[in-house]
């Protein structure tokens, strides 16, 4: 069956003629129906010999003559048909007025004709429905059935009358349909065997004029997928050749790098071999992430929106910012409202938000600034604004600015030039734009994405969200007035670091908290940052991450007024794994450096008899925990 039957346009058109003319079959049995029915409500066939025979039979009185023409009748329409039923399918009964029965046709045995004077109505005979007719003399009463023509029993004639003709017409019919399906479809073939036969690579325009209107729009399409095709094959070699130029430059630094490491004689040339073998690293690594990032953007679908607190995620990614902004000295500001709910593609808004504020961090100053906004206007949507004070962007270069791997003249910092790229590119697959703004104060250069969206739940007020130099980021209303916080940077266990910092010294609180969000699906919920007093003394805890470790170079003095307090700090802090160190040293179970030191002590060793001081330093240097009273009794040269 599979051989003969292989789906194909003309077979297509040929089932569709053939159920065609059986439509045209059926509308024509319907309609010769009712006008069959029709024909019946003007003058019955049967009513019309009912009253022939009322009155061929009203002259007479014999009952054996009536009889006999009654008889007659019968045999006579024994071999004739009325109202389209077979011969020999009338019944008749004879009887007088009486109700005595004279005539009654075998068939109909005991059944008694009955109905409505001069009507047809209809009986049942043996289960089947008949057209029944009565008619009166003085006399006689006659009655005339016929089985009743249903459209069932219509279809058969009405069938053998049509289908001939029917049949006649279908091949005339089909004949020139096929003929024009099988010749309109030459130009398709030779477009499919014109393509079929083109080598993988050639993406050239087709160069068909198609004479039918209904095949242009297909030939539109294909060059238009074609020239698709074109294009992004050429975005595709421009985009390796720039990423293979980029990519030279870190390598051959890697590279040249590597091999002084390896040469390297001393440890000074060793360590300086290190540290550009390690700033390639890192500059290749960045330029490949941002490649990946880019080529992401380029081919993939855009997500579908998820409804999540713009804001907060805003505020998250500001958070890790802040180290970076705190090592050069930038202050970060957030201006939004406390929640701005959106359905936004959340990789992309990172996208766009890490990227502008990498480059304004770069590229600014030490003790500029650089403001975030946050805010929905109407009609545009949501409209994120970064903005910096700095060396600012000439008005001839903001088209090319997001070109990729462009890079601005006058610019001391070294860079892809791929981070607008990414904005821009990924502002388009959210529906949106970017555009070049003025800076702050007239200076410098600010960035205006708009991404359509219709914001949820957005509260009447809004604060600002600062980080001081020092890289703190919390509520301004909740930020101490101490200028400079130190922030310790821990691997996801800040927020125990907190509770355990917390109860070791007296007068302690959190005075602001910051929690993972969808920028990191894994960590959500958990800490990001907190600011925290310990004794009045402001911190900032940052869950950053493995990347950096404590040191020893940098340590906490706690400074003690007696021996039982410096007990009572030395063995809190050595708590759950610390390790004692030397000279009033230990490193807690977090690796953060402490010195537990009397001020007395120091008192001893700034004292202006050298002899005396130099006796007290020399005992404290064979102490683990700083005695004050051996350090005295040294001091007092006892």
């Amino acid at each position: 069956m599979s051989r003969l039957w292989h789906p194909s346009l003309v077979q297509r058109v040929f089932l569709a003629v053939l159920l065609a003319f059986v439509f045209v079959l059926l509308a024509l049995q319907v309609y010769m129906y009712i006008n069959f029915r029709q024909s019946l409500t003007v003058d019955q066939g049967l009513s019309r010999l009912g009253r022939s025979l009322t009155q061929a039979i009203s002259q007479l009185d014999d009952e054996a003559r009536v009889r006999a023409v009654i008889a007659s009748a019968e045999t006579i329409y024994k071999s004739m048909r009325i109202s389209g039923n077979p011969a020999g399918t009338l019944r008749f009964q004879l009887s007088d007025r009486g109700g005595k029965l004279i005539h009654s046709s075998p068939e109909l045995r005991s059944e008694i004709l009955a109905g409505p004077l001069r009507k047809v109505a209809t009986q049942h005979i043996d289960g089947e429905p008949y057209w029944v007719y009565q008619d009166e003399t003085l006399r006689w009463s006659l009655r005339i059935a016929e089985p009743e023509r249903t459209f069932v029993k219509v279809l058969p004639n009405n069938t053998r009358s049509v289908l001939p003709y029917l049949l006649l017409a279908f091949p005339i019919v089909l004949l020139p349909v096929w003929f024009a399906v099988k010749h309109g479809l030459r130009p398709l073939r030779r477009l499919a065997d014109g393509i079929g036969h083109r080598k993988a690579s050639d993406l050239s325009p087709l160069g068909v004029d198609p004479p039918y209107a209904e095949l242009r729009p297909l030939t539109s399409a294909i060059e238009r997928m074609l020239q698709q095709l074109r294009d992004k094959v050429a975005r595709e070699r421009a985009f390796v050749h720039d990423a293979a130029h980029e990519l030279r430059t870190p390598m051959a630094v890697i590279a040249a790098q590597a091999h002084a490491l390896a040469g390297a004689d001393n440890s000074e040339s060793r360590g300086r071999a290190q540290a550009h073998l390690e700033q390639a690293i890192a500059r290749a690594s960045h330029l490949t992430q941002q490649l990946l990032d880019l080529a992401l953007l380029d081919d993939a679908q855009p997500a579908v929106p998820k409804h999540v607190d713009v804001a907060q995620l805003a505020r998250e990614i500001l958070a890790q910012a802040a180290p970076r902004a705190m090592a050069r000295g930038v202050e970060l500001t957030f201006d939004a409202p406390d929640n701005l709910n959106v359905p936004i593609d959340v990789p992309a808004f990172q996208s766009i938000l890490e990227n502008l504020l990498n480059n304004a961090v770069q590229y600014v100053h030490g003790g500029a600034q650089v403001t975030v906004t946050l805010r929905t206007e109407d009609p545009a949507g949501l409209v994120l604004t970064v903005a910096d004070d700095g060396p600012g962007i000439p008005a001839a270069e903001h088209e090319q600015v997001f070109e990729r791997f462009y890079r601005g003249s006058g610019h001391e910092a070294s860079g892809s030039g791929l981070g607008l790229a990414i904005v821009r590119q990924a502002a388009g697959r959210m529906g949106g734009r970017v555009e070049v703004t003025e800076g702050l104060l007239n200076q410098g250069v600010g960035f205006r994405v708009v991404l359509h969206g219709e914001p949820e739940g957005l509260t009447s007020t809004s604060h600002r969200l600062d980080t001081e130099p020092s890289g703190s980021l919390s509520k301004t209303q909740e930020i101490s007035m101490q200028k400079i916080v130190p922030c310790l940077w821990f691997d996801g266990n800040g927020e125990d670091a907190l509770k355990f910092y917390s109860s070791i010294f007296p007068n302690s609180r959190v005075t602001d908290r910051l929690f993972w969000g969808d920028t990191n699906p894994s960590l959500k919920g958990s800490l990001l940052t907190a600011t925290f007093e310990l004794d009045g003394q402001a911190f900032m805890v940052l869950n950053g991450g493995p990347e950096y470790k404590f040191t020893p170079a940098i340590s906490m003095l706690v400074q003690c007024e007696t021996q039982a307090e410096v007990d009572h700090y030395w063995d809190r802090l050595l708590e759950g794994g610390g390790q004692p160190v030397q000279c009033g040293w230990l490193t807690d179970r977090y690796g953060v450096s402490w010195q537990v030191a009397p001020m007395a002590m120091i008192r001893m060793f700034q004292d202006k008899d050298p002899a005396k001081a130099a006796r007290a330093m020399r005992a404290m240097m064979k102490m683990v925990k700083l005695d004050l009273a051996a350090a005295q009794k040294a001091f007092d040269g006892e």
